[in-house]
């Protein structure tokens, strides 16, 4: 069991109690949602064990705690982050050549206006996954027209439920 935090949407963070259980259920849930929401894609033949993960958000948070244990869980490699920097994160996607990210709305947000990002060869990006609160149309339409070629999941948070409960592809890029 352990207490992970979930900021909702009332203010204040609150801690959120997951037991094993709970956790082991959400893995399973991703895993299947996989099949139909990421490896389509990304590519016919994607897999966990060949691809990097980008781990920059807090392990404490439901999010981040998910993804470490997603990234344990299906063998990829996990390159961890003690906190976001820009130019730290600009070059781990350029040295790696991250293909997927799972980031939250401000991440979008320097992704779409930063100009330190043109200093980096962010092109090997196939899908962004967005989560922990929705992102708004408008930068979802900057990241679509500075990187026409990526993918966009927007991933759900419902109240004290774990991510990756609900998640869909959003309609929030055209060129999908």
């Amino acid at each position: 069991m352990s207490i992970q935090v979930h900021c909702g949407t009332t203010g204040s963070p609150k801690g959120v109690m997951i037991t094993h259980r709970n956790l082991a259920t959400m893995l399973s849930i991703y895993i299947r949602l996989e099949s139909t929401n990421i490896t389509p894609v990304l590519d016919a033949n994607w897999n966990y064990e060949k691809e990097k993960l980008i781990l920059f958000l807090p392990f404490y948070h439901a999010y981040g705690f998910g993804l470490i244990n997603l990234c344990l869980l299906q063998g990829c490699t996990g390159i961890t982050f003690k906190y976001f920097e820009p130019i730290s994160f600009c070059k781990a996607i350029q040295d790696y050549k991250i293909h997927f990210l799972a980031v939250v709305p401000p991440v979008l947000v320097f992704l779409a206006k930063h100009p330190i990002c043109k200093q980096y060869d962010l092109s090997s990006l196939k899908l962004l996954m967005c989560g922990a609160a929705p992102a708004g149309k408008d930068i979802c339409e900057e990241i679509s027209n500075k990187y026409p070629s990526i993918k966009y999941i927007q991933q759900g948070m419902m109240k004290s439920l774990q991510p990756f409960i609900r998640n869909s592809r959003s309609s929030c890029f055209a060129k999908q």
